[in-house]
């Protein structure tokens, strides 16, 4: 008889949440072009949104702070991770914004030329250099060393994964802050940067946010990014096979914003100031699960960024100069794409659904058993090794592992007999990858 016959069927830990749509009406004047170029890509547009932001804000960069109270100072960086199966037009979302960043990089690599022509003339005293701001895999050392030869800061742009979420990422979570970093090496160079600054993108499968969530949720890392897991599009043609937005005009105009030896301060205040206060302060006050708190507390810089990057490319869209101070439209924007998009996006990518009775670590444990997509687990071996919070110790991991057992997800097997230490095994049941909570 296959040892997993005559297993119960198992309950539901967790009900589903609603998958939230994007409020285009939020972006203003972008709304339309944005939902063009999703439908050109026939890609959801809460990827070419996420993207759009990060490339802006990376455009921004170092030549701008937004100033919310003497001493408190946020960068212009965001970070996004875009989750979906391989079927779910991630990359092509990317790509119908990035196409636009070609006449930038094109600009740039002209620029270059001259400047080296004038070097090889006489002209000037040292060779330009020609330095790349954008990579798609870049490590957690190299950031530094190119954060050094990018002043105004970087774009990190991966298809395939995370790597600002990966190993170790102490210099990448630095970036999200604009800190002054030094890498030293005793076989090379040193290498420092008085602002190191990254805007991120990455693209990912749910099965890695699991493992992210179940074991990389307190590095912080995870909690500085804007999370997204759209329902899949179903494949169309555009009705206009021709047209296609162009997003280069407005990224020529935040990339010719100077540089300048600090970045501008960009300030909030008046009546908008008092409605960023009285949210904040909403948002503080509620409590919510472990794993969203590290994100939640995050939001309070985050929404100022999403204020200034809607402000400046909404600016750059209708040929304005660029604000000083953040305006109420921008702020409202901000403050309500979080309510009603960030905040329920990131319940339904942490697997955070509604509860139908098991305890929390009941259902790390469940993520974990999924994310593995295990047949058989060890009580021994979660503790020592699985890394679970919270699920160090023997007891607790048993108290799991019965809660699972009576929803049907487990069953011990026998004991063996004889000397020596027991092994504590348990089979999965198979049906549990059909649950809601498994896709």
């Amino acid at each position: 008889m296959s040892q997993f016959q005559n297993f119960p069927t198992p309950k539901p830990i967790q009900n589903p949440i609603e998958t939230p749509k994007f409020p285009l009406p939020a972006l203003g004047p972008l709304a339309s072009t944005f939902q063009k170029l999703a439908d050109g890509a026939c890609a959801p547009v809460d990827y070419i949104v996420a993207t759009a932001l990060a490339v802006m804000a990376a455009l921004i960069g170092n030549t701008r702070v937004i100033r919310l109270s003497w001493g408190w100072d946020e960068p212009c960086a965001l970070w996004f991770l875009l989750v979906g199966r391989a079927s779910n037009s991630k990359s092509p979302g990317m790509r119908a914004v990035t196409q636009s960043l070609q006449p930038v990089l094109r600009d740039e690599a002209e620029e270059y030329r001259q400047a080296f022509k004038r070097y090889e003339a006489g002209d000037l005293p040292s060779a330009p250099r020609n330095v790349r701001w954008i990579s798609s895999n870049m490590s957690n050392e190299m950031l530094v060393q190119q954060g050094e030869l990018n002043p105004r800061g970087q774009l990190i742009l991966s298809k395939e994964g995370a790597p600002f979420l990966q190993g170790k990422n102490d210099f990448f979570l630095d970036s999200f802050c604009a800190d002054s970093v030094t890498r030293d090496r005793i076989s090379t160079n040193s290498n420092a940067c008085e602002r190191l600054l990254a805007s991120c993108v990455g693209a990912v499968h749910p099965c890695d946010v699991e493992k992210l969530v179940a074991r990389k949720v307190g590095d912080g890392g995870l909690a500085r990014c804007l999370v997204t897991e759209p329902e899949r599009r179903p494949f169309a043609f555009p009705d206009e096979i021709d047209s296609h937005p162009d997003l280069s005009p407005i990224f020529r105009a935040l990339r010719a914003i100077p540089l300048g030896e600090t970045p501008v301060a960009v300030e909030l205040v008046g009546q908008e100031r008092a409605d960023f206060e009285a949210w904040a302060q909403a948002n503080d006050a509620k409590e919510v699960e472990d794993a969203l708190d590290y994100h939640f507390a995050k939001l309070r810089g985050i929404a100022a960024r999403l204020a200034m990057v809607l402000d400046y490319a909404w600016a750059a869209a209708e040929g304005r100069s660029f604000p000083t101070t953040l305006s109420r439209p921008a702020v409202v924007s901000a403050i309500g794409m979080i309510e009603r998009y960030w905040k329920p996006m990131a319940r339904k990518v942490y697997r955070l659904r509604t509860q139908t009775g098991a305890s929390e670590d009941a259902q790390k444990l469940a993520r974990w058993i999924l994310a593995g997509r295990y047949t058989r687990i060890n009580k021994r071996e979660i503790y020592k090794h699985a890394g679970l919070p919270g699920l160090t110790d023997p007891a607790p991991v048993q108290t799991a592992l019965d809660e699972l057992m009576h929803f049907g997800w487990l069953r011990r097997l026998s004991e063996k007999t004889g000397a020596g230490r027991k092994p504590e095994d348990y089979d999965v049941n198979p049906a549990v990858f059909d649950l809601p909570e498994a896709v």
